[in-house]
């Protein structure tokens, strides 16, 4: 009997180390998992922070995007604008050059009144006649 309870002292002492050994896993485990649930927390407010971040670049994109719609749109009305100017300063250059021309031929027109009204004038004295 002896054999016999000197391997049932062995088996105990072998279970006794496998149970100690599940235990200190089993810490070691629980450890971990509270290493993890940190490593985990910290990584949520980081992934918090970035989607914040995303949806900053996402907001500043979109007004970027609105702004670039925008400068093109002024950028057709200067065109347009420049377009429509340049017309009106073809007219008013004809219409300038319209106004000179009706100017000259107004003294044109005059001057050969004058010319004429001395004409009569001396021709009229030169016959004797008075007005």
């Amino acid at each position: 009997m002896p054999e016999s309870h000197n391997s049932d002292n062995a088996l105990c002492r072998d279970h006794d180390k496998r149970v100690t050994g599940i235990e200190h896993k089993i810490e070691t485990s629980k450890e971990a998992m509270g290493d993890v649930k940190k490593l985990l927390n910290a990584m949520s407010g980081k992934i918090d922070q970035l989607l914040e971040k995303v949806a900053r670049v996402e907001l500043l994109e979109q007004r970027h995007n609105n702004h670039q719609a925008e400068i093109e749109r002024a950028h057709n009305e200067i065109k347009d604008a420049k377009e429509d100017h340049t017309e009106l300063a073809k007219e008013v250059r004809a219409f300038m050059n319209f106004a000179k021309g009706m100017g000259f031929l107004l003294y044109a027109v005059c001057g050969a009144v004058a010319v004429l009204m001395v004409k009569v004038l001396f021709f009229t004295a030169s016959k004797g006649m008075t007005l």
